[in-house]
This record gives structure tokens, sequence and C-alpha cells, in this order.
């Protein structure tokens, strides 16, 4: 599994995306609901990222999303850690009513998952900084994926610490299931708090996504290829009107998700603190940068 959509993986957890593209079936061994659900979550994901993307003629979409899906059955076969913590986020989901035992476990899921994509962001920045050294493409393209990470790994270090303080400035992390009236409008009221930034994140990750699908895809002469990562990334290989297209559609919802961030969590942007896993991840792109 590529990095990138590996990161992506890691980064929907805690988001669903639903619809009615089915293109196979789940697989025997998830007998858990909640693997079941993120599965399907996923399927609809890449389905919908595919369906948006004008694609060389060469490839056939149905082929491509099963390639991503095979890696996601792999990676989620081999990655326990992973798969326990999908289970636990969608076990302790905020619903009413919500004890203090269940509100507290969703926390630490959350700060654990806001760690995994931190780590998974670094690996992809470092592979994308590879990229651009071998590229002829605009370098803006892959300072803005790698931004995108960095601000992928941001949002859900702003859910975790968001939701922590709600959940303690409604009493829903104090033992006891008193006041339920009030504790059902918190879980709402945590639900709408969350939705602007939530939206924009999902659509974030899609527009990520198909950037950085077409660039490989146009790069690649067959889906083997496409599999093992094309080893160049050419400008005349691709529509240079439809990637600037997907390059200011993907610049634009950064923005709009950086500066929705900073509205609610402006602490985000403070000076670099090294000792946190998102700022390491980027001193470390910063750096395979300019040793080069």
């Amino acid at each position: 599994m590529s990095t990138l959509v590996e990161h992506s993986a890691n980064a929907s957890v805690t988001i669903e995306y639903k619809g009615k593209i089915k293109y196979g079936r789940i697989p025997h061994w998830i007998r858990e609901k909640q693997l079941e659900s993120y599965y399907n979550s996923m399927e609809t994901f890449y389905s919908e990222c595919l369906e948006d993307l004008i694609l060389p003629k060469r490839f056939d979409k149905k082929e491509l999303h099963e390639i991503l899906m095979e890696s996601l059955r792999n990676f989620m076969q081999h990655d326990k850690d992973f798969t326990g913590l999908v289970t636990k986020l969608i076990e302790n989901y905020p619903t009413f009513p919500m004890d203090a035992k269940t509100a507290f476990e969703y926390i630490i899921a959350l700060k654990n998952l806001n760690a995994r994509v931190a780590l998974v962001g670094h690996k992809s920045n470092e592979e994308l900084g590879w990229d651009a050294l071998r590229s002829d493409l605009p370098f803006v393209i892959f300072s803005n994926l790698c931004l995108s990470n960095y601000t992928i790994s941001y949002f859900h270090e702003y859910k975790a610490k968001a939701t922590q303080q709600h959940f303690r400035h409604n009493y829903l992390l104090t033992r006891g299931r008193s006041n339920l009236r009030a504790r059902k409008s918190a879980i709402d009221n945590y639900f709408q708090m969350m939705k602007p930034a939530e939206d924009l994140f999902k659509t974030l990750l899609k527009t990520q996504l198909k950037l950085w699908l077409f660039i490989t895809l146009s790069n690649s002469e067959n889906a083997k290829e496409f599999l093992e990562a094309p080893q160049s990334l050419r400008a005349d290989k691709m529509d240079k009107e439809y990637l600037e297209k997907l390059k200011v559609e993907h610049e634009s919802v950064l923005e709009k998700m950086r500066y929705q961030l900073y509205n609610v969590e402006p602490t985000l942007f403070n000076p670099i603190d090294l000792h946190r896993p998102t700022e390491t991840m980027w001193k470390d792109m910063v750096l395979v940068r300019i040793t080069q």
C-alpha cells in the first residue's frame, strides 16, 4: 500500500462516508460490525474519488477500485494495532447515554489515532520529498501535498483536544448518568461543534487523494506499474489543464481547512514544538528537502 493511501486510511477512521456505490463483497474475515462499518465507508471514499477523476483511457476505474480495496484489506489483515484502534473508536463513539468510561476510552483512542496519523504523515512527506526531487512538476504541488498531510494531522490533534474539553466542560467525564437531558444536549452539541471542520476535512482528504492518483496514474502504463509506483513523475505525461484544475481545487480546500482550524484552535499554529508528533513530521520533511 502506498504511504499516502495508508495515510488516508488512517485519517478516515473517525469519518463516515455514505454512498450507494458497491463494487465488492466484505471479506469473510471481517466479522466485527465496527470493522465492517469502516470497510464500507472506505469503499465509498475510494469510489467517489475515482468517479470524480478523468483518467487515461488505459485504466478501468473498477479495476483501480479493486486495487485500492485489496491494499486496504491487506493493510487491515496485517496491522492488528490499526484494526484494534478502529474497533475502539467505533465501540466508544459518542451516543446517548454516554458514561464516563466510554468517554475516556474515546478520548484515549482519538489521541492514539492522532499520533498514528502524524507518524504515517511523516513517512508520506518523506516519499513526496523524494518524488519532488525526481520530478519536473512544479514543486508547489508536492509542497501542498505535504502541507495537506500536516493539516490532516493538525485536524486530528484539534479533534482530540476539542473532544476532551467539551466532555469535561459538560460533565461527561464524571461518574453517573445524572441530568440525562443535559447530557443528551451536550452530545448533540458536540457533533454540531465538530461538523464544520469535519466537512472540510472530508473534502480535503478527497482532493488530496484525487490529485495524487491523477499524477501517479498518468505516469503509469498499467495497473501493475501503479502498484509498484512509477520511477519518475513527468509533466509531459499528463493533461496540464486538468492537473491545474485538480491543483487549484486542492489548494482552495487546503486554505479553507487551515483557516477553519486557526479559527477554532489558533494554538495549533504556535511556534513549532519539536516534541509534538505532528511538528516532528514537518521538521523532518524540511530537513529532507534542504539537505539534498
